[in-house]
């Protein structure tokens, strides 16, 4: 299941997250994916990245300086992301 985290007004990205999760190497992560509409493609841009690992997949639509922008952001605010997600989990969001 994925929850809302985040919207971003300066271009309409929304940022979703999942409840925590764990990998095969018994590592927790949240998943993070990133969407917004483009009317000129009528269609969604969208990428999608884990934390705390914070490096981004599966882009399309964004470019190159809005990547960063977003990875920057992830890492700095990934520990806020986790807890989140821990939130969502126990039902207090």
């Amino acid at each position: 299941m994925l929850y809302e985290f985040a919207k971003f007004h300066h271009d309409k990205t929304e940022i979703v997250i999942s409840e925590p999760r764990q990998n095969e190497e018994k590592q927790i992560y949240v998943n993070v994916q990133f969407e917004r509409w483009n009317s000129k493609h009528n269609d969604f841009d969208s990428m999608e990245c884990n934390v705390p690992n914070g490096k981004m997949f599966n882009i399309c639509g964004y470019n190159s300086k809005e990547v960063t922008f977003y990875q920057n952001l992830v890492t700095a605010i990934q520990q806020d992301i986790i807890d989140t997600a821990y939130e969502y989990q126990r039902g207090e969001r």
